[in-house]
Parts: C-alpha cells; sequence; structure tokens
C-alpha cells in the first residue's frame, strides 16, 4: 500500500489533501513560515507502510520560529529558461540557522533533462525580520558560478519594501518581473 504523509500539519477541523506515493517522503521542515520539529517521521512512514498505527498525534508536532526556504534553480533568473552547465565555482553558506540541501559540486554538471533544482536554502530565526535579515546574508553568500541561478531573483526579492512588509499576493512575482521588463 502506498505510503502517504502530509508535509503539513493543520488543524482537525481543516481539510487535508495528500498525494499517495510508493516513495518515502521527505516531509518539509518548512511548514507556513515555521520550522516544524517532530518525532522521526522516516520511522513513522515505515511503521503507516508496514500497517502500523501513527506514534503520534497533532500535539507531538512543534512549530519554532521562522523559516524561509529559497529554491536554487539552474534558471535564468527573470526569463525562467533553464541553465545547464558546468558548476565551476561553489561555496555553501554556513551560520546558525542555516541549510543548504543540494548535491551539486565544483565541477557538477547540471544536465538539460531533469528538474533545474539545484538546490534548496533554508533559513531560520526567532522571528520573521531575523529570518529575512539571515536569508539576505545567506544568499549574499551563496555561490554557483558557470551557470546562470535564480540566486540574483532572491537577492532582489529579499530586497524589496513588499517582501519585507509582507505586502504580496500570487500575482505579485508576475507584475513585478513585468515591471523590470521581463
Amino acid at each position: 500500500s502506498p505510503i502517504t504523509w502530509v508535509d503539513v500539519p493543520v488543524p482537525e477541523d481543516d481539510i487535508i489533501l495528500v498525494t499517495p506515493s510508493d516513495a518515502l517522503k521527505i516531509p518539509f521542515d518548512v511548514a507556513g513560515g515555521r520550522v516544524m520539529r517532530a518525532p522521526c517521521s522516516y520511522r513513522e512512514q515505515i511503521r503507516v507502510a508496514a500497517g502500523a498505527p501513527l506514534s503520534m498525534t497533532q500535539k507531538d508536532v512543534v512549530f519554532e520560529g521562522h523559516a524561509i526556504e529559497c529554491r536554487i534553480n539552474a534558471e535564468n533568473p527573470f526569463t525562467f529558461r533553464p541553465s545547464p552547465g558546468l558548476i565551476t565555482q561553489f561555496h555553501v553558506p554556513g551560520g546558525l540557522g542555516v541549510r543548504f540541501d543540494s548535491a551539486i559540486y565544483s565541477g557538477y554538471r547540471i544536465p538539460p533533462y531533469y528538474d533545474s533544482l539545484a538546490g534548496k536554502l533554508v533559513v531560520h530565526a526567532r522571528n520573521r525580520n531575523e529570518c529575512l535579515l539571515r536569508l539576505r546574508r545567506a544568499l549574499d553568500e551563496l555561490v554557483v558560478g558557470g551557470i546562470e541561478t535564480t540566486i540574483p531573483l532572491f537577492q532582489k526579492l529579499v530586497r524589496e519594501p513588499d517582501i519585507l512588509n509582507g505586502d504580496y499576493s500570487i500575482h505579485w512575482l508576475e507584475k513585478y518581473l513585468a515591471k523590470l521588463g521581463h
């Protein structure tokens, strides 16, 4: 039977949409801008796949602080055209509350045949303002040379007043890119 995992905990009276899959799911640690801490989800997925009940309840899932995730893609930062090729330089940001999940390295070749995701930059802090400042620093430290990436777009976005003030909607980015002429 397929393993089903809900990535974002929700109150009991909310509707939950899940996607059945036979793959082991890696739950997002960023849920609604907060970091989720829960018992080992891998163990839970294997137990449920074997027919055992969940060993935890909603109250066992705890949110702490604020988190933001940037999906760094091998794409032109403004047209989103894929940018396969050889990574010639690579430097990962570090420090408290900063993580970069990826398998790329200097000398790695981004193939043209697959998803353009190069890595995920995740930052965590006590609150949203601290998190945005930490994200700005981490984006400025992150280097993926030799290909185009979405890093320059995120560097611009994290300095935009609308983003800083939380004054944006689902259509904000397309309007912003149109103002830039893209």
